[in-house]
């Protein structure tokens, strides 16, 4: 089933990176945004008439751009209201913190067409013409700044926390473009073999398929290049090392973010953000008349993007973004080592691994003592499920509730067809909640206290005669086992497979129920679900009651691997994960508060005596 959507994994004009930077370039053109660009933009943030003057030098260069009439009310809501990280102790009136305006434009297809234009056309244009550019960096600023909400409001996620693992993006490129990537690979220093679209954004995907549909197609004179990327942070240790020595710095992993709650079109997408590339190999096949670059490349999840970094390059805010930048280097050179000797490069894997050892040394100098790195290129993001519990449409970004109500819909009309298309582009991660969660209020839901999952137990099964709706319902089930479902979730009092076997749907009970891997006696968990709820609702009670918030059911833990589960509350910028240790829970309460630069937790044990 082909997805109908525009994608931003073909952009308008495909840049192919034709203007991307490289070697001293990069560097170059980095200072030369951050000292004449991003440091006054950040420093006019807090001056309610400098921000004025960079919202009315936006508002005029986009009077340029012929804009649709939804996005430019997308952008009267964006520009009207005062915009700022959630942790900034600003007291001015801002936009709904579970909004993200300027991500949703980009996310949108007519609002990325501007976007891309005006950061494309601009950024990676090598003129300077100043109104654009500061029009243009303003723009990167605004998404960045709901990156790093977003990345807040899910903080207890790891993969949203700290991105780690392998994305993917197709391009169709003119065959002199394949030259290119083939030429900075050829750089006899390593540290050259590098790309970047410094402040620039890119649209990437979890899922291979979605990157070779997108390629598929080629006409005369056309190359496909298929990019596999890796993504990682800095190795830990060496980030505790900074963080220790320069407390009052904000290090955000927003190089790389899930946007899929936030995104219209549902590609398993992570947006990266002012990527930079090292390039580690190129292989070209050609089948027939057709011809793949397969790109290996490595990019790094770690930066400082904050108001509170907009001095970055006097005196202590240089040298911590200097201690930084080594920190960076000596991980990345770390991972690609790995893949280079992975791939049979051991000259390449020997140089890199120097390479790392010399930026070490240099921590060494400057008296920040490292310990040997951790094997970084097996890094990936550790999973957690999530219960997602806000009851309102304005509870969450708004394609997502859009989505869920229509997903719901569907579900509750038997339109299996409809409900495929809608839950198969979802991150692998995020199947399940596709079912486990609650309607929501307002939307004229009369079973709004049903999950999703015992709506569907309660639906007949189709008529084979009706083949493509039959079709998809089987494969929906089938799709199930690779999901995380809270099969323990009662409804008044009932679970899903007990729905299932009344309604006839024998194979569907037989798949719903719960695989319980933790016994734990019900009376016990019944006193946990009491005191989680208890500590809940001391800690976030007004906004899970603004929220028509839905509790968690802690029986749900007895059937996970890990016994964990993470807990977002809408508008708090954090929550609770909670896991089960036997008969206890131990609960870490995750905030982020005006003025407080670090998301500070809270760990707390309950049990059922």
């Amino acid at each position: 089933m082909v997805h109908s959507y525009p994608s931003r994994l073909v952009a308008p004009s495909d840049p192919s990176f034709e203007t991307a930077f490289a070697g001293k370039d990069e560097t170059d053109r980095m200072n030369d945004l951050r000292v004449k660009y991003l440091k006054r933009i950040r420093q006019s943030w807090v001056n309610n008439d400098d921000y004025r003057s960079l919202i009315a030098n936006l508002e005029n260069v986009l009077h340029i751009y012929r804009t649709p009439n939804e996005v430019r009310e997308s952008l009267k809501d964006l520009l009207n209201k005062f915009h700022d990280y959630a942790d900034m102790p600003l007291s001015r009136e801002r936009i709904a913190s579970q909004q993200y305006p300027a991500l949703e434009l980009y996310c949108d297809k007519d609002g990325h067409e501007l976007i891309f234009k005006v950061i494309l056309g601009e950024l990676r244009n090598g003129k300077d013409k100043s109104e654009l550019f500061l029009a243009a960096v303003t723009l990167v600023e605004f998404i960045t700044i709901d990156m790093y909400n977003l990345r807040l409001s899910y903080i207890g996620d790891e993969r949203y926390r700290n991105f780690q693992g392998i994305v993917y993006r197709g391009l169709k490129i003119a065959a002199k473009d394949a030259e290119r990537y083939r030429r900075v690979l050829l750089e006899d220093e390593l540290p050259k073999r590098n790309l970047s679209i410094p402040l620039g954004m890119l649209s990437t995907t979890t899922d291979q398929a979605v990157m070779k549909r997108f390629t598929r197609d080629l006409k005369p004179g056309q190359d496909r290049l298929h990019m596999t990327i890796h993504v990682h942070g800095v190795d830990p240790s060496l980030l505790k090392l900074y963080l220790d020595r320069y407390p009052n710095s904000v290090v955000t992993s927003i190089c790389a973010l899930p946007v899929a709650r936030v995104a219209s079109i549902s590609e398993k997408e992570i947006l990266l953000r002012g990527p930079f590339f090292q390039l580690i190999s190129m292989e070209t096949r050609k089948t027939g008349n057709e011809t793949t670059h397969e790109v290996v490349m490595v990019c790094m999840n770690s930066n400082r993007d904050h108001t509170t970094e907009l001095s970055s390059d006097e005196d202590e805010k240089k040298k911590q973004r200097q201690r930084f930048f080594t920190i960076v280097n000596a991980s990345k050179y770390h991972v690609c080592a790995s893949l280079a000797q992975a791939q049979g490069q051991l000259e390449d894997a020997s140089r890199y691994e120097a390479l790392s050892q010399q930026n070490l040394e240099k921590l060494e100098a400057a008296h920040l003592r490292p310990s040997h790195l951790t094997h970084l290129a097996d890094a990936r993001s550790h999973g957690i499920s999530t219960w997602i519990g806000g009851s309102l449409p304005e509870s969450y970004p708004y394609n997502y509730s859009e989505q869920r109500s229509d997903l719901r819909s569907r579900i509750m009309r038997n339109q299996w067809v409809a409900v495929l298309d809608l839950v198969q582009y979802h991150y692998d991660w995020t199947l399940g909640e596709c079912f486990n969660v609650f309607g929501m209020s307002g939307v004229n839901d009369q079973a709004a206290s049903q999950t999703n999952l015992h709506l569907m137990a309660s639906a007949s099964e189709p008529d084979p005669a009706d083949a493509k709706n039959f079709e998809a319902w089987t494969t929906i089930q089938q799709l199930m086992p690779r999901s995380i479902i809270f099969k323990s979730i009662r409804c008044d009092g009932i679970l899903a497979w007990e729905v299932a076997e009344k309604s006839g749907n024998h194979a569907l009970a037989s798949l719903l129920r719960p695989q319980i891997r933790h016994k734990v006696p019900q009376e016990t968990l019944d006193h946990l679900e009491n005191g989680l709820h208890k500590y809940m609702m001391e800690k976030a009670g007004l906004l899970i009651q603004k929220h028509h918030f839905v509790l968690p059911q802690v029986s749900v833990l007895t059937e996970l691997e890990p016994p964990e589960m993470w807990i977002p509350i809408p508008d708090m910028f954090g929550g609770f994960t909670v896991r089960l240790v036997k008969h206890h829970l131990v609960v870490e309460l995750y905030e982020n508060k005006p003025g407080l630069m670090q998301t500070q937790t809270t760990q707390k044990t309950i049990s059922a005596v």
